[in-house]
């Protein structure tokens, strides 16, 4: 019996109960509007400064503990636990995201989006979307990807700072249509 990478601090749901589907959704989201399986570090992130595939150091160390940047770099680079790595990656991404979004009636046109609109929004991203599809009237996939936009250009006349990043979060949405 092999020691386990991380020992999870909250529960996680077994991969194998997670659908083919939805792990094909959280790894395309990942590879597109993530960059990918890659270890990022931006020091003016207020999260944590790194990412891993997308999620965020706050989020990851809520499941796993305070666990060096060294080790997620060992971890995600090491060909022999990367594959068991992404699994936890996907099953946290699976609990916190995709999960919430299932019980909010958003049509499977616009799921997809959804999710990856509540990833980019950060551990309150299910209230986002569920605001953003209120106001999108449930409808088209289209509807949504508009609200969605309006969401981020509402956060950039709050806080100019966002001018940043703004172009990236346009092209995210942009992906969805």
């Amino acid at each position: 019996m092999s020691t386990p990478l991380l020992v999870a601090t909250k529960p996680l749901v077994l991969f194998q109960s997670i659908s083919l589907a939805d792990v094909s959704l959280i790894q395309t989201m990942i590879l597109q509007d993530e960059g990918g399986w890659v270890l990022t570090s931006y020091g003016g992130d207020n999260d944590g400064g790194w990412t891993y595939g997308g999620m965020t150091r706050k989020l990851f160390e809520s499941y796993f503990g305070n666990v060096p940047i060294s080790t997620v770099a060992t971890l995600s680079g090491d060909l022999s636990t990367s594959a068991e790595f992404r699994r936890l990656v996907i099953c946290v991404y699976y609990k916190e995201f995709v999960v919430p979004l299932r019980t909010g009636n958003i049509s499977p046109e616009v799921f997809p989006a959804a999710f990856s609109c509540a990833v980019n929004c950060g551990k309150g991203g299910y209230n986002t979307v569920k605001g953003i599809w209120q106001v999108s009237k449930n409808l088209t996939q289209r509807g949504f990807c508009d609200a969605w936009k309006e969401h981020y250009f509402q956060l950039l006349k709050g806080n100019p700072a966002y001018i940043n990043v703004i172009h990236g979060w346009v092209n995210r949405v942009w992906r969805y249509l």
